[in-house]
């Protein structure tokens, strides 16, 4: 979507109609990506602010696309005219879920992502019902977990292949049995060949899961 953000300015005077519960609109940061000057809804998180638009939200996002169609999505607060919405998730948990919506050659299956990265992705576009972008992180993270069994047999390294194999079981893939069958294997050869086992790796993956 060719759409050019607006750059020139990091923050605005508040509105008068700003709504009394929030004093310190005048202190948003605009997003260095994702506030565009043409945009008619501001998601606000913390004291960063994205100025998207509606449309491209409902496009995207079947939740966002319910809640715009109450009709009342700011609750009455509203920022130079523009309807405010305040989101719990952390900003860049935001920024992860609206760039593929703008941005697709930075999308999940454009640009390289870690697993904690898809793993955050993965969690937003439930919570928000993104289909498309939570397939293209699934897609993603099926394409990681097959280089990850190519470089663990290279290299013998379990991080990466362990990371991508409970994640595949947390989100129930159809392919999650083969990944956890394998990395059970692939790490258990390694232990038995260990003379001091180290399950500090299985052990933080397991955490990273959580």
């Amino acid at each position: 979507m060719d759409v050019v953000p607006d750059t020139n300015e990091r923050t605005r005077k508040r509105a008068r109609t700003s709504s009394p519960t929030h004093p310190d609109l005048n202190a948003f940061e605009h997003d260095a990506k994702l506030w565009f000057s043409d945009g008619n809804i501001i998601l606000a998180c913390g004291s960063t602010g994205f100025c998207v638009h509606a449309g491209v939200l409902s496009l995207n996002c079947r939740m966002f696309k319910d809640m715009l169609a109450s009709g009342t999505p700011s609750a009455g607060e509203v920022y130079e005219g523009i309807d405010v919405v305040r989101l719990s998730d952390a900003a860049e948990d935001v920024r992860l879920l609206l760039t593929p919506m703008y941005y697709r050659r930075e999308g999940p299956m454009h640009s390289v992502y870690t697993v904690a990265k898809l793993k955050a992705l993965l969690n937003m576009t439930r919570k928000y019902m993104a289909d498309e972008i939570q397939q293209d992180a699934m897609n993603h993270l099926r394409e990681l977990f097959r280089l990850s069994i190519e470089h663990s047999l290279c290299s013998q390294a379990s991080a990466p292949i362990l990371n991508c194999s409970i994640l595949g079981w947390r989100w129930r893939y159809p392919w999650s049995m083969m990944c956890q069958s394998f990395c059970l294997w692939h790490y258990t050869t390694r232990c038995r060949s260990a003379r001091s086992p180290d399950f500090s790796t299985w052990d933080s993956c397991l955490r990273c899961s959580a």
